[in-house]
């Protein structure tokens, strides 16, 4: 996976102005330092962006550390081990 450099969980929500929903024994300083390319792809040290619908269905499957979501798929995600990020414009997340 790519590394980045190391952020906490509020400094990425903050600079993508998302809204946090901690995980399961997650914090807001919980450091990221990786980030996965593909929601399949992703391992439990990963961030993940899962912009596209389909994997909706599958969301309880990505291994991640934390993902960012569309806040327009909200109230179709089920609670989730990983903290979540969710974003209402999540083309303009993939531009910063």
């Amino acid at each position: 996976m790519p590394q980045v450099s190391s952020k906490t969980l509020q400094e990425i929500a903050n600079a993508i102005d998302g809204e946090i929903q901690l995980g399961e024994n997650s914090k807001q300083d919980l450091l990221i330092d990786s980030l996965a390319v593909s929601p399949d792809d992703s391992t439990f040290e990963d961030l993940v962006l899962a912009f596209d619908h389909k994997y909706v269905k599958s969301i309880t499957n990505i291994k991640a550390k934390a993902i960012v979501l569309p806040y327009s798929i909200k109230d179709k995600v089920p609670s989730l081990k990983p903290s979540i990020i969710w974003v209402k414009r999540p083309r303009i997340v993939i531009k910063k």
